[in-house]
């Protein structure tokens, strides 16, 4: 399980997510669509704790990516 809580990524000093709340259950797809730089592929770096997150807070499985970095980088593939 995936779960956004008012998630806000920044890159460079600008904002490029800003509060995404979204879940995804286990088993479930979900697909991340819009144009260049809006934002998809730091979202999906910030739910895999790659960047970190500038408000707001990502949960993998219930981990946090805020307090639970690590672990949650245990529990996720991200290239």
């Amino acid at each position: 399980m995936i779960r956004c809580d008012t998630a806000t990524v920044e890159r460079g000093g600008r904002i490029v997510v800003e509060q995404v709340t979204l879940a995804v259950a286990r088993g479930e797809a979900a697909a991340l669509v819009g144009r260049s730089g809006a934002g998809k592929t730091s979202l999906l770096a910030a739910a895999c704790a790659a960047i970190p997150l500038h408000a707001g807070d990502i949960l993998v499985e219930g981990r946090s990516v805020r307090r639970e970095a690590r672990a949650v980088r245990g529990l996720v593939g991200y290239a």
